[in-house]
């Protein structure tokens, strides 16, 4: 039998929680169009601080590029990197709060028709989104897009703070 967590482990959930749904409930109050550009300009900003981070980013584009990019130009991707990944985090606490109408607004479906003409078709449809994006965000539009009777399954760890894994649920 699993140990139950200590009182400071409980406390540290619940601040976390408080602290999660505070930035949450002020991000919901930008558009998405700022809520990118403020979460770019953290990334950024992050991106100069976490030098082993940085350093990490770097050698997995050298290694990704294989010599294609010059040195200066791989310091600009990281940079990017960066960017868009504050980008995506700062825009899936937007989209968490958005309303199904605000949902269909804010995701751009490529090709919707091939998706729904294979799924009538009973063939089987694999949708997959690069890790660099808002897969919150695709997990909310799912269960919006995908015809009653039809399984569908997302993949997802756990998170070990049981109250963000509920809200993340």
């Amino acid at each position: 039998m699993r140990k139950p967590p200590s009182l400071s482990r409980r406390l540290k959930w619940r601040l976390e929680y408080v602290v999660y749904l505070s930035v949450e409930r002020a991000v919901g109050c930008l558009s998405l169009p700022a809520t990118a550009r403020l979460g770019a300009s953290l990334g950024g900003l992050a991106g100069r601080f976490l030098t082993r981070r940085r350093m990490m980013v770097r050698r997995n584009l050298r290694i990704a590029l294989a010599g294609e990019k010059a040195l200066a130009e791989s310091d600009g991707l990281t940079d990017e990197v960066f960017r868009r990944a504050g980008a995506n985090l700062v825009a899936s606490l937007r989209t968490a709060t958005l309303d199904e109408a605000g949902l269909l607004r804010a995701i751009k479906l490529e090709s919707p028709e091939i998706f729904a003409d294979n799924l009538f078709e009973g063939c089987g449809v694999v949708a997959m989104l690069a890790h660099m994006g808002n897969w919150e965000a695709l997990a909310q539009m799912f269960p919006r897009i995908i015809p009653r009777g039809v399984r569908v399954g997302d993949i997802y760890r756990r998170l070990s703070n049981p109250l963000m894994d509920a809200r993340m649920q």
